[in-house]
């Protein structure tokens, strides 16, 4: 794009014909991942393909990128009425200096707010990607992320352990701090497990028990909400763990994590469990309307108590 000077999109009747043609095909596609960096950057477009979609009959949701500063009411239920099912969005870490220092995202915690608000209540399933173990990074502002998960009131969301890709300010800062670990960078295969960051013994395991359990430390973070308290005391046994601990008991957390959910449900309790994948946190309104009926729409979506609502942010477009 720099060196052209100019994006060019296809357009809404061509991507259209392109998914018609593979429905046509193939049988048993359950959803279709348009997997645009951010594919509510140019509203229009966006907004023509959302109604192309929906005129051509399809029954098969899809999922989208999107961007904290580019969702409008409008847009939000353009896209909603047109079939998309879950918006994604690069929310990076809740300290707001993390974001701009280290990884140049400027955007503020009430815009993140804001944005996951309008896209929830126009019937979008939002999902928050996540990351902790970032350069400078203080145990406080570890913390700042799980504050931010907890009274955003996302619909899911992913923890993925940083890495520095080279050309980047975080991989400069990476350097010059004095973070990376060369062994552990060389020979890394996922970024959801090991770090090729190493902040001490102390950070680190606390960063590897944030990464594999956040969901709770956020259930435990929501003060409003009943069921908190049935997470506080797992957070507080988790935080005291050691290293030989922490590794017997990491092994231990899906089972645990399902047995608590199910007791949160039977409470009524909303709340977020693991799910689909070991870094996965999703709300549980979400994934009991899919388990009950076999397929969530945004029909179907159930309001998000008020009770959540703790942390308002900005209204209007964002």
């Amino acid at each position: 794009m720099n060196r052209l000077g100019f994006l060019r999109h296809r357009t809404a009747e061509q991507m259209v014909e392109e998914i018609r043609f593979v429905l046509e095909r193939y049988e048993g596609i359950e959803t279709f991942i348009l997997d645009d960096d951010l594919f509510t950057m140019n509203f229009e477009h966006a907004k023509r393909f959302a109604r192309a979609y929906r005129e051509a009959g399809f029954d098969v949701p899809w999922v989208v990128n999107s961007h904290v500063k580019r969702l409008e009411p409008e847009l939000a239920r353009e896209l909603a009425d047109g079939g998309c099912r879950i918006l994604k969005l690069g929310i990076e870490s809740g300290s707001e200096r993390i974001r701009t220092e280290v990884l140049e995202r400027h955007m503020s915690n009430d815009d993140i707010r804001a944005t996951v608000r309008t896209a929830e209540e126009h019937g979008l399933h939002t999902s928050g990607f996540v990351m902790v173990g970032l350069p400078g990074e203080t145990v406080d502002e570890l913390f700042e992320t799980v504050e931010l998960l907890a009274t955003s009131d996302l619909g899911r969301f992913r923890t993925s352990l940083f890495y520095p890709f080279p050309g980047t300010r975080s991989h400069r800062l990476s350097i010059e701090g004095g973070y990376v670990d060369p062994e552990r960078a060389g020979s890394l295969t996922d970024f959801t497990e090991t770090s090729c960051l190493d902040f001490g013994p102390r950070q680190n395991l606390l960063v590897e028990k944030l990464a594999r359990t956040m969901p709770w430390f956020v259930n435990a973070r929501r003060e409003e909400v009943s069921g908190a308290d049935r997470y506080r005391p797992l957070v507080r046994r988790v935080l005291d763990m050691d290293r030989a601990s922490w590794d017997t008991f990491s092994g231990e957390v899906r089972d645990l994590d399902r047995e608590l959910s199910e007791e949160a449900t039977r409470a009524g309790e909303v709340h977020y469990a693991i799910r689909y994948n070991a870094f996965m946190g999703v709300r549980s309104d979400y994934f009991l309307a899919e388990e009950a009926g076999g397929e969530w729409s945004t029909a179907a979506a159930k309001p998000v108590p008020d009770a959540l609502r703790r942390v308002p942010g900005p209204t209007g477009a964002c």
